[in-house]
């Protein structure tokens, strides 16, 4: 894992978060280095393999779909397709925030999912 983690880091957060919040870096580093190497190259694998696109028009529930807009392992353009599958869909892109964006974006991130979660209907209700 050490052979790859800093690289990981490079794909989860952005330059200027990572010059900016070094010790978030290395708390999330440790992370990856304690990771099981098999149990991480068979989700590599599996993510490899993921077809999920034509599924998502099946989804019948609310949905919000957060990208962050420097995201380079999941780009905007991933989640400008799930959006155009799944009906009625909403999509907030962070602007300063790269693959894990609730760690980089928190206060914004959690506002973002507060304000959706609020505009939804009651239970019950339609």
């Amino acid at each position: 894992m050490a052979a790859i983690a800093d690289a990981v880091m490079e794909r989860y957060f952005h330059a200027g978060f990572r010059a900016g919040r070094p010790e978030r870096v290395a708390h999330f580093r440790s992370l990856v280095l304690r990771s099981d190497t098999k149990g991480y190259v068979a989700t590599c694998h599996a993510l490899a393999a993921v077809d999920w696109l034509d599924q998502l028009s099946q989804i019948r529930c609310p949905t919000l779909v957060i990208a962050g807009a420097l995201d380079i392992g999941t780009p905007v353009a991933m989640s400008e397709a799930m959006l155009e599958r799944i009906p009625q869909a909403r999509m907030v892109v962070l602007d300063e925030a790269s693959h894990l964006s609730v760690a980089e974006q928190p206060a914004l991130f959690t506002q973002v999912l507060r304000e959706f979660l609020a505009a939804l209907p009651a239970p019950g209700k339609p």
